[in-house]
């Protein structure tokens, strides 16, 4: 794991296209800021690190972890999780929380609605498999949390 990798973060351009990079702001004509901005790893033909501006709503932290593909997790991301307990598979959702300084996955109860979570420590999932997130995937893990009860 890279030491910078949990201050990288992502966000959707305009064109719709999840790009990484590092997060800043941006500086209004007004003196207000903006956060829609993220500096991707390429340079461009000038010599310049190149930003892209992005949707400000879908900017996502890195959690600093990946799944078992390789693929680094991000806040808000869905995952599966393999339960070693009761060998089956949970479907969740990757949060941070800021009081407790911790990164959470939060699964639904079985037997119960959505409203009705468990929380766990990301730290704690160690069979875990990145399946999308809730900006492209909520479809997705809303049809999952059925497979959860």
């Amino acid at each position: 794991m890279n030491e910078y990798m949990e201050y990288l973060c992502k966000g959707k351009t305009r064109e719709g296209e999840w790009v990484e990079g590092y997060f800043i702001l941006d500086k209004n004509a007004d003196g207000t800021f903006t956060p829609d901005l993220i500096i991707s790893d390429t340079v461009n033909v000038f010599g310049y690190i190149e930003c892209l501006q992005v949707d400000p709503n879908t900017i996502v932290r890195c959690s600093g972890r990946v799944d078992m593909n390789g693929i680094k997790i991000f806040n808000r991301d869905i995952i599966k999780n393999y339960n070693f307990e009761t060998k089956i598979y949970n479907i969740g959702v990757v949060t941070y929380c800021r009081w407790t300084n911790c990164w959470n996955v939060h699964f639904p109860r079985k037997g119960e609605d959505s409203a009705n979570i468990d929380a766990v420590l990301l730290s704690q999932c160690y069979a875990v498999e990145v399946i999308g997130n809730t900006y492209d995937s909520y479809n997705t893990y809303a049809h999952y949390i059925g497979k959860n009860k």
